[in-house]
């Protein structure tokens, strides 16, 4: 994306600090800024709300699960009372080596997390919307420097909204992965996970396609920080991509877990696909039981 955006005015305070292993860099490896999709928001009409990282050449940042090593990425937002504030949501990430031979998942040259925003139907037009934003980071190479950035921003109510940034969330929405199956037509025939009951492990994640299947297929599972995925396989044979892993603990409480399977599709363009399991030592679904989408 190099078209120009219209930016809504924040006032923006960003720290980068050294961890004791290294000297802080002469300049900011990871520029943020915060985006809003309309100038004016309408009531009770959904907008979207974002944060764009430019990452430094060779150097990168999170995904929710940063693999063997790293910090997930994390931005949060703060609107007034009575606006309804989604999940952050991340584009499909991509694997990287790091030192130690340590896998990381995560985000190379540029990324942008969002969410959406759900203004109240009463919100009165004419009426200004404070908002603030704090975004946290991780950006590594072979050392790992953690860094922030606070936005803060104003919106307006009005009766129409006025759209705005519309090429930079169109780009980064066509980056989410897919959490509507319906919406791959012919492609994805369904997903499924097991657990043997009260197990250990291992987990079994399953997608079946309706087609042939595609290219490159990568997985990435969002297990808690204090899991880790042990003794990973990955498959793909006839019309099904499967990925099992032993979890390293099992955690005490059952806990939802999101999936994201990454692939090149027929026409060589990289998507995603998302859906969620439940992992725990007391899994309440049989085995075989399809996922639910998120």
């Amino acid at each position: 994306m190099r078209a120009a955006a219209l930016f809504i005015p924040v006032l923006a305070v960003s720290t980068l600090i050294a961890t004791a292993s290294a000297e802080a860099p002469e300049k900011d490896l990871v520029k943020a800024e915060s985006l809003v999709s309309a100038t004016a928001i309408k009531p009770g009409e959904p907008f979207k709300v974002g944060v764009r990282f430019k990452i430094e050449p060779e150097w990168h940042i999170y995904w929710i699960n940063p693999g063997e090593s790293g910090e997930a990425t994390k931005v949060e937002w703060t609107f007034p009372e009575g606006y309804k504030v989604g999940p952050l949501e991340y584009p499909v990430p991509v694997n990287f080596p790091q030192p130690g031979d340590m896998k990381g998942y995560g985000y190379l040259d540029e990324v942008m997390l969002m969410t959406t925003v759900t203004p109240p139907a009463d919100a009165k037009p004419g009426t200004d919307v404070p908002f603030s934003v704090k975004a946290k980071w991780l950006v590594c190479q072979d050392v790992c420097i953690p860094g922030k950035a606070d936005f803060e921003g104003r919106l307006t109510v009005a009766a129409a909204a006025n759209p705005a940034n519309e090429a930079v969330f169109k780009q980064w929405n066509e980056r989410l992965p897919v959490r509507n199956f319906q919406n791959v037509k012919g492609f994805v025939a369904g997903t499924k996970w097991s657990q043997p009951q009260g197990s250990d492990g291992p987990v079994e994640l399953i997608v079946n396609w309706t087609d042939a299947p595609p290219a490159k297929v990568e997985w990435f599972v969002g297990t808690p920080s204090d899991v880790m995925l042990k003794d990973e396989t990955s498959s793909t044979e006839g019309s099904q991509s499967k990925f099992t892993f032993t979890p390293v603990p099992v955690p005490d409480q059952i806990v939802k877990v999101p999936v994201v399977v990454a692939y090149t599709d027929h026409a060589g363009k990289r998507q995603g696909l998302e859906f969620s399991f439940k992992l725990g030592k007391n899994p309440t679904a049989p085995k075989g039981q399809a996922a639910a989408s998120n």
